[in-house]
């Protein structure tokens, strides 16, 4: 089926089921509720994520290209553990997990890709590298996503552009299946994005989050490149997803120098908040990070459209944007942690704004 199609099929269930899952939030009292570090001024419905899970399933399992993808292996296997991996961070939403738990099911549902076949394999690296390389990508993304969910629309937008990027992908280099499950991922975003974008009135939570980061990291795995090999194929996921790696990068190297355990300290040291502390408005900064993803795909396609030499070069200029973003960032945005393991010399926050 047209891909277009997948992508306006899962739009419209987001649209339909993303409201309904807010009343049922407020009904069983899944809400989050503000407290010292968070900043929202009433408890939010934290259903989000399931009704961007529900309205990817439904698109694929009822459109003529979802059930051609649920034919290739791995996908079944893949999408179990995706509802495990969902059912997981929906019980953290609820009752709260601790961190080494949620680390050990992450890296643990990305072994278990790894052992079906989601794996990155260079020929150029040692097999005991790719095995670390793919888990590292697996949980990492995961992480990533979920730690970029702290401003109204930021995480949901984000995986939109990343998975639109995917589909645009898929699509040019024959991946019809690949290319039918981010357009899926895209239109359930977006559909997510028209509750959360400006003044919330649902979150996502880690439901949605890790689903979303695991998803867009298995289908940055799964991507050949038809025009070109592995020398050039494994830059265009990290292009894409560029954003997501440098936040993380920022806060885990952020946390680190002071001596912080990055998994375990709620912070106001994301991208977002020190475009904030910079001045700008909330809403500002959203669509800032979003501007500076939509510049991260282009460079994932173009890239991928490349001779070697060419896509080095500009895997090159992207590396030294990114190592200078994060000194500047460093130096002259910094973050004061306070007592409680909170970020900013303004205030300490984690979760939604």
């Amino acid at each position: 089926m047209c891909v277009w199609v997948q992508f306006v099929v899962a739009l419209g269930f987001a649209l339909v089921l993303t409201p309904f899952m807010r009343r049922l939030a407020m009904r069983t009292d899944v809400l989050d509720v503000p407290t010292g570090r968070k900043v929202h001024g009433v408890p939010t419905p934290l259903l989000g994520g399931v009704a961007i899970y529900v309205s990817i399933l439904l698109t694929l399992a009822l459109t003529a290209g979802g059930s051609a993808v649920f034919r290739e292996d791995p996908l079944p296997f893949v999408f179990g553990l995706l509802t495990i991996l969902m059912l997981v961070g929906l019980f953290d939403d609820c009752v709260g997990l601790s961190w080494q738990l949620r680390l050990g099911i992450q890296l643990g549902a990305a072994w278990l890709m790894w052992r079906n076949g989601v794996r990155v394999q260079l020929e150029w690296l040692p097999q005991w590298v790719n095995v670390v390389v793919s888990l590292v990508w697996l949980a990492g993304v995961a992480n990533a996503i979920n730690f970029l969910d702290n401003m109204n629309g930021l995480a949901a937008g984000l995986c939109a552009i990343a998975a639109g990027s995917f589909a645009l992908l898929g699509c040019i280099n024959g991946q019809p299946e690949l290319a039918g499950v981010a357009a899926a991922v895209a239109g359930s975003c977006l559909g997510f994005l028209r509750f959360n974008y400006r003044a919330a009135s649902i979150f996502m939570g880690d439901a949605g989050s890790l689903l979303l980061g695991m998803l867009l990291a298995f289908l940055g795995l799964r991507l050949h490149i038809s025009s070109g090999t592995n020398v050039i194929t494994w830059m265009s996921p990290i292009l894409i997803m560029g954003v997501p790696v440098f936040d993380m990068t920022l806060v885990c190297v952020s946390r680190l120098m002071k001596r912080r355990n990055p998994f375990a300290t709620p912070g106001r040291d994301h991208v977002s908040h020190r475009l904030v502390q910079a001045g700008l408005t909330r809403l500002q900064a959203v669509d800032m990070v979003y501007l500076a993803a939509l510049v991260c795909s282009c460079f994932g396609v173009v890239v991928s459209l490349l001779p070697p030499w060419a896509a080095y070069t500009a895997g090159g200029v992207f590396a030294v944007a990114f190592v200078t973003g994060l000194v500047v960032l460093l130096v002259r945005l910094p973050v004061v942690y306070t007592a409680n393991g909170g970020g900013s010399a303004r205030e300490a926050s984690e979760g939604e704004l």
